[in-house]
């Protein structure tokens, strides 16, 4: 049996992309929505609230972890979006509670005044990496060929187009 060929430059970017947005978007939501006085452990939200916030967040954890694994052994397309489940199943969800009257992208004051809705920002920005990763999984890449080779090429084309 012969040793499998290491990845391409390009699996190896979508594979880091995909891992970095997986990653990243558990890391963000532990730090903003559960281990902080705003959001899971705020004594001043409803326990109902407190407990969807939970459910929220072991919900992504394993959804993640069935992401993270999609990333082993060679990539393909399905497996790119299989990927990319954590992190597009979760961001859309907060830039459509963005527009459910009586919701605030904001979780404190200190973060109203800056003016600048950095969740939504986050969102924006796992969205774009994620689909980027999936772009790179789903679109044939280009072949280098080598300088050398290129009027070999030159001659064949000729050849077969007489």
């Amino acid at each position: 049996m012969s040793p499998t060929p290491p990845p391409s430059t390009r699996t190896r970017l979508t594979k880091a992309l995909l891992g970095f947005a997986i990653v990243a978007t558990v890391v963000v939501v532990a730090i903003a929505d559960v281990f902080n006085s705003t959001h899971l452990f705020n004594p001043r939200w409803p326990g109902h609230a407190r407990f969807h916030i939970g459910m929220q967040f072991t919900t992504l954890l394993l959804v993640s972890l069935v992401s993270l694994g999609a990333l082993t052994g060679p990539l393909d397309k399905a497996k790119a979006w299989l990927a990319a489940l954590a992190p597009l199943t979760f961001w859309p969800g907060l830039l459509v509670a963005w527009f459910i009257p009586g919701t605030d992208v904001y979780a404190t004051d200190e973060l109203r005044q800056m003016g600048i809705p950095i969740n939504i920002g986050l969102a924006l920005l796992f969205i774009a990496v994620t689909l980027w990763g999936v772009w790179l999984a789903s679109t044939p890449g280009k072949t280098a060929r080598s300088t050398a080779d290129a009027p070999r090429q030159i001659h064949a084309e000729r050849r077969t187009a007489l």
